[in-house]
C-alpha cells in the first residue's frame, strides 16, 4: 500500500493558505460566520463562487481567486455543519 505524502506547505503555498484563512476570517466577520452561512443552499454557494470567478476576468485575478478559495471553504464548512445537525437531530 502506498503511503500518501504530506503536502509541502512551505514558501509560497503556505503564504497562499495563510491569505485564504485571513480572507475566510474577514468573510466571517463581515457576514456573521456559521450562523449566517448555514442559511445558504448549495445553489447559493455555487452562485457566490461563480460570481467571484467571473469577477476575476475584470478585477484583480489573484484577489478574486483567494476569495473563491475562501468561499469554497465556507461552503464546505456550511455543508458539514448542516450534516452534523441532521445526524444530531436523528439521535
Amino acid at each position: 500500500m502506498t503511503q500518501i505524502q504530506p503536502i509541502n506547505t512551505t514558501g509560497s503555498m503556505r503564504n497562499v493558505f495563510d491569505e485564504i484563512v485571513r480572507e475566510r476570517m474577514t468573510q466571517d466577520k463581515k457576514w456573521g460566520g456559521p450562523d449566517h452561512d448555514i442559511e445558504h443552499s448549495e445553489w447559493d454557494w455555487r452562485h457566490f463562487i461563480r460570481t467571484h470567478t467571473e469577477r476575476a476576468l475584470d478585477l484583480n485575478f489573484r484577489t478574486q481567486m483567494i476569495r473563491v478559495a475562501a468561499l469554497a471553504i465556507a461552503a464546505v464548512q456550511s455543508h458539514d455543519l448542516k450534516e452534523k445537525m441532521k445526524r444530531e437531530s436523528t439521535i
